[in-house]
């Protein structure tokens, strides 16, 4: 079973249904770390994708790596928000909420490319 975790591809699937689940307990505030960590797991899977996407995976890379930082000293994805709502930087570019929102839209074109392209093999 532990080689199976080692799998890329598998540990992001996993990694992304444990964020999934922790969002729809709506019990506790999502940890900006562990958010982060998810969305670090998907910087692999833009470096195979060639060049095509090497300015994609350039960006994404800054923004996880500002995130890192942001988690250094905020706790949570809510506060992150209410601290750049409050120091009115929201619209700023490379503030950290515009930043995961950036990395979010990025990781849902991803989703979206691959799910195109199996939709194509599959009616091949």
């Amino acid at each position: 079973m532990a080689e199976v975790i080692d799998r890329p591809l598998v540990k992001l699937a996993k990694t992304f249904e444990d964020l999934a689940m922790r969002v729809d307990s709506q019990d506790e505030d999502l940890e900006l770390g562990v958010l982060n960590h998810g969305l670090s797991l998907m910087l692999p899977l833009l470096r195979v994708l060639g060049i095509a996407f090497k300015l994609v995976e350039m960006d994404a890379v800054q923004k996880v790596d500002d995130l890192t930082e942001t988690a250094k000293s905020v706790s949570s994805v809510k506060l992150m928000i209410e601290n750049d709502i409050a120091n009115d930087c929201v619209r700023t570019p490379y503030s950290p909420s515009r930043n995961l929102l950036r990395l979010i839209r990025g990781l849902d074109f991803c989703r979206l490319f691959f799910r195109n392209l199996l939709n194509e093999e599959l009616s091949i």
